[in-house]
């Protein structure tokens, strides 16, 4: 069983130290989206990319049009061959990569590489006692106590024309391009996304997912489409998006839960079982609304 702990309690925080950081790689999307920044790693069938621009984002192979480097990565094929190359050029799933173990540029099919950058394998080896995550939860081993509901909130880049709104209606968002939350398997907050703009009667039209909510912010800032998340992201400090409350008889909210699991606990688990509930309750439940100082009357221009 997988954890998330989420923010405020514990904040995880992943470097990602690559040396050819300097580099311009190239990601040209199915899509014709194009993002320029670093290949971290791709592995189990998906790409980690960074950019400068969207921060870390999450692709699928199947949705990558054409990936060219500017720098060396460390290629493992399927036959268990590895070596250093560039990625050249890329057609139609094939690539063209140079490297200074062969003598000339050589093609290579997307589908023929099992990753590229490979981490280590991870050396945690046991079980979690405890910890935050969204539910629903399937597990019978688990008990699941839900500790607080956060209202859903629209994140818009600062540019939007409906920036300059207080709150929102749902339905003021029906055309436009969202940022959203993992489809597959869907998470928590997807549904809850989904859901919400079913019952204001349409569908979000989804043009990039990822899995870390600052990943989801920064693509908002970038100005490549809007989102929906919990209201605790104004937390989250990055320029150029703000957060409006959406208006309307039915709130649609998603739920923090602390999991942990059945049977005898130990003290170390309960200790930390009534520190996360004392915390939790003993705040005031997430505003949706954007908060103003006295000196600042007006619309805070990030959250």
């Amino acid at each position: 069983m997988r954890f998330v702990v989420r923010f405020p309690l514990l904040l995880s925080v992943l470097f990602l130290l690559d040396w050819h950081t300097a580099y311009a790689d190239t990601l040209l999307l199915t899509n014709g989206d194009t993002l320029t920044g670093v290949v971290v790693r791709l592995e189990k069938g998906k790409l980690t990319f960074r950019s400068a621009k969207s921060g870390v984002v999450t692709v699928k192979v199947g949705d990558i049009g054409s990936l060219t480097t500017d720098g060396v990565v460390v290629l493992e094929l399927k036959d268990d061959r590895v070596f250093k190359a560039q990625l050249i050029s890329a057609e139609a799933g094939q690539f063209t990569a140079k490297s200074a173990e062969v003598s000339a540029p050589f093609s290579l099919p997307l589908t023929e590489i099992q990753a590229i950058n490979p981490g280590p394998q991870p050396d945690f080896v046991g079980s979690i006692s405890a910890g935050l995550l969204r539910p629903p939860v399937a597990a019978d081993d688990l008990v699941v106590e839900v500790l607080r509901h956060e209202p859903l909130v629209a994140l818009l880049p600062v540019t939007h024309p409906l920036a300059t709104q207080i709150n929102l209606e749902l339905t003021d968002l029906r055309e436009e391009p969202f940022i959203g939350y993992p489809s597959s398997p869907p998470s928590s907050v997807y549904q809850a996304v989904t859901s919400a703009c079913r019952q204001a009667g349409f569908s979000p039209q989804v043009r990039q997912e990822v899995a870390e909510t600052s990943s989801l912010i920064a693509l908002v800032a970038a100005g490549l489409g809007v989102a929906l998340a919990p209201a605790s992201v104004r937390h989250l400090r990055i320029s150029g998006v703000t957060h409006r409350p959406l208006r309307g008889p039915a709130q649609a909210t998603v739920p923090l839960a602390v999991a942990y699991q059945k049977g005898p606990v130990s003290p170390l688990v309960r200790g930390y079982l009534e520190t996360t509930r004392a915390v939790l309750r003993s705040q005031k439940q997430p505003s949706p609304g954007p908060s103003f100082r006295p000196e600042e009357p007006f619309l805070p221009d990030s959250i």
